[in-house]
């Protein structure tokens, strides 16, 4: 840390922006209240596994479920102990450069992961090649397999273009170079540098790797000064930035030249807090050895590793493991692994606690409650307005969409938001990529949308990640719209599964839930807010979350009163409903007044399509309650997703209202369509359009590419 103080220190490149570097993390050893502070100065943190296991044949044949246990855990872990948002927390880097083959991208698009950068490349020197996606095969060179062989949307990969040594062998890391300068020769270091350096530089310009180890430079003196001098001269360049692995990614997305990226705005971090804590001994549950540990959260139990990334897992589990011998030990493995998978389901979390106001702040976590996030008044705060729909996007249901929601804009002039939570079954994933294409949010609400409702009651984790994590990356290929544009879930039937729901929701990256309905904070109304403390909200529909899970968030569902005076979350599930369109239009607006007049948390209206087509009544009276909300001056139809980022950083109305309006990138289709394929689940025969190339068979649950 004392090196990366020196050399990182107050450097700015010279449009005055701070120099930014990525650092992959083990958790073994790690101070994550150094974490912290490296998070604070700047520095982008990212996944190195929690284990960092010695074999690299460990890594060569890991599945699917172990990368996510190294990976998608880790990415908890370290949210957890060193106080950082897990959302900010975006690469990753398999240990001795080592990819698992498909595997790899598997785990990074169910996880939410954005980039890779393990995979060098000899072949794609001079020019370099720049970063790119797996939806379509792979040109680069496979330097150590297995690479990726499927089509895998949403991750990127960013190749380790490899230097050149004195003798003209690559070298992915520059301490892996075989022939490089002598340890203490700075002015032979720096022209070793400068050379790799302006390959790129005068060449196309992909991006330069100075991939390093910190020992390697504290070791040899003549590179760290060699490495200052290299960085002072970037610093001074008119067109070279210093910045993380994240920032090239955003760039290749969105390309701007030269003279339009030097007058962006720098980007700006809001501070973490970190309690800092001493733990120790921590005694590891899978190998005779105690461990201290600096965090800036509480201390865990036993010290945390793979299967129990925090730490919770009680350790009279493996006290008498040292003492077992022979072949009764590899019988008590077995059932320490059995053990140890009933306990990461149900029991590794900690208990959450009641809030602490002090502690929970936004723009990462709130504690449950009516009040109105910056303590704003009711008058000075945006009356926001959640239009959802659920279930499968045919084309049929496009039709009632483009009649009621298309070309419709708030008293801003910003188009409407509308948020679709959509299971895959028969949906039309041509229609889906228009409506992203109109500015609407889609949102996950499973695969296969299975029934009874039990199914989603007992919900494992793994089965969870299955329906849900993985659908994650089957909308973003079958319709060609940006995995990273996908924040939010509803569970079917609104059955959340307790704690698993919003496990599943931190390891895959989802921002948000809106699946839980509350009848007593109705009026004033219950904000969004985390689940880092203890939710004060009714749990209706159980089982309900009881952990503390910092990262997802939780958009209350706000019933409605009907007529008879009963709750309904949704508005197709109110009982005792109008009969004519004066009469539902005047039920619309006397359950939004009570937001609108209150405290003005979201007002949800939550339907089903088919509810409204065979309604021509309905239909009516939702285009007018709409026509009246979007000339009202200080209420906004917007998705769940800006509901979020609002409540995050909270601003008065008359700061609302002079926002840019919400952007969407085009996403492009070719259209495809496929018919006669067959799901061996369903044991049914299904006709699909898509985005992309058909799958070979029908996608389901754990096929969810159907390859």
């Amino acid at each position: 840390m004392v090196l990366y103080r020196s050399l990182l220190s107050n450097r700015r490149n010279s449009n005055t922006c701070p120099a930014a570097a990525t650092f992959f993390v083990t958790h073994e050893y790690t101070d994550y209240t150094l974490v912290n502070e490296l998070y604070n100065a700047g520095h982008e943190i990212a996944l190195h596994s929690i284990t960092h296991q010695v074999s690299v044949d460990y890594w060569r044949e890991a599945d699917y479920a172990t990368m996510m246990r190294e990976f998608a855990d880790q990415r908890s872990q370290i949210a957890h102990f060193a106080n950082i948002p897990v959302n900010s927390v975006h690469g990753v880097r398999l240990p001795f450069l080592q990819m698992a083959g498909n595997a790899s991208f598997q785990m990074m698009a169910s996880a939410g992961l954005t980039y890779d950068i393990t995979w060098p490349t000899n072949d794609y020197r001079d020019p370099g090649l720049w970063p790119y996606t797996l939806n379509f095969r792979s040109t680069q060179d496979c330097v150590i397999p297995p690479c990726p062989t499927a089509s895998i949307p949403g991750p990127w990969v960013i190749p380790m273009n490899s230097w050149t040594d004195l003798q003209g062998l690559p070298c992915a890391m520059v301490d892996t170079c075989f022939h490089h300068p002598h340890g203490a020769d700075q002015e032979g270091w720096f022209n070793f540098i400068m050379q790799n350096f302006q390959r790129h530089y005068l060449g196309n310009r992909s991006p330069f790797g100075f991939y390093v180890h910190e020992w390697f430079v504290r070791v040899n003196p003549g590179l760290r000064f060699a490495l200052e001098r290299f960085l002072d001269v970037v610093n001074n360049l008119n067109d070279a930035f210093m910045v993380n692995a994240k920032e090239v990614t955003d760039w290749v997305q969105n390309p701007v030249p030269l003279n339009v990226y030097r007058q962006r705005p720098c980007q700006n971090r809001l501070q973490t807090q970190c309690g800092a804590n001493f733990c120790g001994p921590l005694r590891a549950p899978t190998a005779d050895k105690n461990y201290y540990m600096q965090v800036c959260s509480t201390c865990p139990r036993v010290y945390p590793w793979i299967n129990n990334p925090l730490g919770l897992i009680k350790p009279m589990l493996v006290d008498n493991w040292p003492k077992l011998k022979g072949n009764m030990r590899s019988v008590v493995v077995v059932f320490l692994v059995a053990i140890f998978a009933l306990a990461y389901a149900e029991d590794e979390l900690p208990l959450a606690e009641p809030c602490d106001a002090d502690l929970c702040k936004a723009p990462d976590c709130r504690c449950s409650s009516q009040d109105i996030p910056g303590n704003l008044e009711p008058r000075n705060t945006p009356q926001f307005v959640l239009l959802t729909f659920d279930d499968a996007i045919t084309e049929l249901n496009t039709q009632t969409y483009r009649s009621i929601i298309y070309r419709r804009t708030n008293a801003n002039k910003c188009p409407i938001g509308v948020t679709f939570f959509m299971h895959h079954e028969y949906t039309d994933y041509i229609m889906v990529n228009e409506l992203y294409n109109q500015g609407f949010e889609i949102a996950l609400h499973s695969i296969s949308h299975r029934i009874p409702q039990d199914f989603w009651r007992y919900a494992s984790y793994e089965e969870l990640m299955r329906e849900i994590g993985d659908q994650k990356q089957q909308i973003a290929f079958f319709a060609n719209i940006p995995a990273n544009t996908i924040h939010g879930v509803r569970s079917p039937f609104l059955q959340m599964s307790g704690n698993n729901t919003f496990k599943m929701m931190q390891s895959a990256g989802i921002t948000y839930d809106s699946s839980w309905p509350t009848t007593r904070f109705t009026d004033p109304g219950m904000w969004p807010y985390t689940l880092d403390f203890e939710s004060t909200q009714d749990c209706v529909v159980g089982p309900c979350p009881t952990a503390s899970i910092p990262g997802p968030w939780v958009i209350p569902m706000i019933t409605w009163t009907d007529l008879g005076g009963f709750p309904c979350s949704m508005v197709d599930a109110c009982f005792h409903t109008p009969d004519t369109e004066d009469e539902w239009f005047q039920f619309f607006f006397k359950n939004f007044q009570k937001h609108y007049f209150g405290n003005r948390a979201p007002f949800g209206f939550y339907i089903h399509e088919a509810f409204i087509r065979p309604r021509p009544h309905v239909w009516r009276a939702i285009e007018r309650f709409l026509d009246v909300l979007n000339n009202i001056n200080d209420v906004f139809m917007v998705n769940a997703n800006e509901v979020i980022d609002w409540v995050k950083n909270p601003i008065p109305v008359n700061e609302y209202v002079k926002k840019d309006c919400r952007r969407t990138t085009p996403a492009a289709c070719r259209p495809t369509i496929c018919p006669g394929l067959f799901s061996a689940d369903t044991e049914k025969r299904y006709y699909m359009r898509v985005c992309s190339r058909c799958p070979r068979s029908y996608p389901w649950v754990n096929n969810p590419l159907g390859l």
